[in-house]
């Protein structure tokens, strides 16, 4: 009697190991195949991650007082470097003519008008040829840093705003307008006689250039996605070097620019007007090229 209860004892026990270890190799293959579904999962979210579409990193200030050697690099531009340029990547085809009327002027000079926004990535890139342009006919101050919106595209064009800027010539009367910000919200307000110049020449898209009542532009130049990623110090660095995809667009839609503006001005100021670079703008106008 004894000897058969150790006996089922005994057996009893080696029942018990026995679930004990079936229990641990269960336990072992449960906790093997949750480690394997993390790291799937985890794997899943770096592949995605990875091959996600990202906006475009940019190193450039998204506001702020335009720097000195900014504000130089665009401003001292060689005329060698127009003139090798010429009409560049830039396409005329923006600038439309307007026929018939005279020349609208502004306390005594032809009268240009620029509406624009800080979000907008075509006014982005047409600023800098806009400036660069100007800057042959008078000077600046108050340029500002921004970048344009980075939910548009292309998205986050680094460029300067006019929102704070002052342009002073012999030449030409220039008034510009930032409507909105780079987040959508009112900026500037554009006067009505401002919009109702728009609204004349049947277009409402930004950026919008008025030049005196001659001629309007509606759209950028060039494209502007070659300026993305960069700071605006290493886009005013490569307008002045010719050989660069920057600067065939920038000094290229600056050219095309001059060249209009000079049709306003009577070709002054003569070396400017007279250059080899605008000359070949001109020709491009046009041509319509």
């Amino acid at each position: 009697m004894a000897k058969s209860a150790r006996q089922n004892n005994a057996q009893l026990q080696k029942i018990r190991a026995e679930q004990k270890a079936a229990e641990r190799r269960r336990s072992l293959i449960i906790a093997g195949s949750a480690t394997v579904v993390v790291l799937a999962i985890v794997a899943a979210v770096i592949i995605f991650a990875v091959n996600a579409p990202k906006a475009p990193q940019t190193a450039a200030a998204t506001s702020g007082t335009a720097s000195e050697t900014v504000v130089k690099d665009l401003t001292t531009i060689p005329a060698s470097a127009f003139d090798t340029v010429g009409a560049g990547s830039a396409q005329g085809t923006v600038v439309k003519d307007v026929s018939g009327g005279s020349v609208v002027e502004k306390d005594g000079k032809p009268r240009l008008i620029y509406v624009g926004a800080e979000y907008c990535p075509y006014c982005a890139s047409e600023r800098w040829s806009l400036v660069t342009a100007l800057s042959r006919f008078g000077t600046w101050s108050g340029l500002d840093y921004a970048v344009s919106s980075d939910t548009d595209q292309p998205a986050s064009i680094p460029t300067l705003s006019l929102k704070d800027a002052k342009f002073t010539s012999d030449y030409l009367s220039f008034e510009s307008y930032e409507a909105q910000d780079r987040n959508g919200k009112p900026l500037q307000a554009v006067p009505d006689d401002v919009q109702k110049i728009e609204q004349s020449t049947g277009t409402t898209g930004i950026p919008f250039v008025w030049f005196a009542g001659k001629a309007y532009q509606s759209g950028a130049l060039y494209d502007g996605t070659v300026l993305q990623g960069l700071s605006q110090e290493k886009i005013a660095a490569q307008v002045k070097d010719p050989s660069t995809a920057i600067s065939k667009g920038v000094l290229g839609g600056a050219n095309l620019t001059t060249a209009r503006l000079c049709q306003l001005t009577g070709n002054k100021p003569a070396d400017v007007c007279t250059s080899s670079g605008v000359t070949k703008a001109a020709a491009a106008l046009q041509s319509g090229s």
